[in-house]
């Protein structure tokens, strides 16, 4: 890749049902949202891709909490529930 800008870049998923979906990161590295927090906080590897806008979080205990029931709060409690009849395979379950 020529562009060191687009270098270890990711496309974006929606914020609903975060909750309901570890493993995070590209990778599936981090198994909590509180790890992300985490890693956001203290392991952010410094390269010259990396947006100047990705900075350290430095939340404090209740905020990282507070973000986390926020993204727990997009969860779509129909999506707990439901059971697929067929899965996009084709295959029955």
């Amino acid at each position: 890749m020529d562009d060191v800008f687009l270098q270890y870049a990711f496309r974006t998923p929606s914020l609903k049902n975060t909750a309901i979906r570890p493993l995070y990161m590209h990778d599936g590295s981090l198994k909590t949202l509180n790890e992300v927090l985490e890693f956001y906080h203290t392991g952010i590897s410094t390269r010259p891709s990396l947006s100047p806008h990705i900075q350290p979080l430095n939340l404090v205990a209740h905020e990282r909490l507070n973000v986390i029931e926020f993204l727990k709060n997009l969860t779509d409690d129909t999506r707990r529930t439901y059971i697929y009849s067929d899965v996009p395979t084709g295959r029955k379950n």
